[in-house]
């Protein structure tokens, strides 16, 4: 309507005097959403946001695509389900995976936060690598983690916090890389969510005019 109302031959200045206090916020905002963690809060970050627009599990929506190297417990997807108590296993084999594709949109971390299952006492990871991707193919590391005990108990909920921002991905990979507590290669999580800035393909508003 904007653009119709300027190639107009007789411009009505109270009809652009309407949108401008709107413009003038878009303009002014950075060309991202901003999901950061805060304490006490552990799922309330961008698959929350997602969640929060698609008035339903994201994976669902198409708005990302979660993956897993092999499945032997659950489905992937339900690792975005924050009030369900299920959880999802690969099998027992070494490096096991979980990716997540981002449709329309690109992330840029600066924290993240993992759950392990609620089922029994073992099971647990302890070690792991998050890594990030702008075309799948090409990898880059933003996160590790070694023999820790920090998800070594029933249920337990880590957050990483990384020092700064990451550039912008397209794919977030997290490879489990030993074995877990009862030394298995089984890669067992009940829920991820992401942290830090959410960018779409209309984050950014651009007028040509010839």
């Amino acid at each position: 309507e904007f653009r119709v109302i300027l190639q107009t031959d007789n411009i009505d200045l109270n009809r652009i005097q309407n949108f401008l206090p709107d413009y003038c916020k878009v303009v002014d905002s950075p060309p991202y959403i901003t999901c950061d963690y805060v304490p006490g809060y552990p799922f309330n970050g961008i698959f929350a946001y997602l969640t929060g627009i698609a008035k339903m599990n994201p994976h669902n929506a198409g708005m990302v695509r979660l993956e897993a190297s092999s499945t032997q417990v659950s489905t992937v997807s339900h690792i975005l389900d924050y009030n369900s108590n299920d959880y999802f296993a690969t099998r027992d084999v070494p490096g096991q995976w979980i990716k997540f594709s981002f449709r329309n949109y690109l992330v840029s971390l600066n924290g993240y936060t993992i759950k392990t299952h609620s089922i029994n006492g073992n099971g647990h990871t302890k070690s792991w690598k998050v890594q990030g991707s702008v075309n799948g193919t090409n990898w880059t590391l933003i996160h590790e983690m070694t023999n820790t005990n920090v998800l070594a108990s029933y249920g337990a909920v880590y957050t990483a916090q990384l020092p700064a921002h990451t550039p912008f991905y397209k794919e977030i990979i997290f490879t489990q890389t030993g074995t877990n507590t009862m030394n298995y290669h089984n890669f067992r999580v009940a829920n991820i969510e992401f942290f830090g800035n959410l960018q779409t393909n209309a984050a950014s508003i651009y007028f040509q005019y010839e």
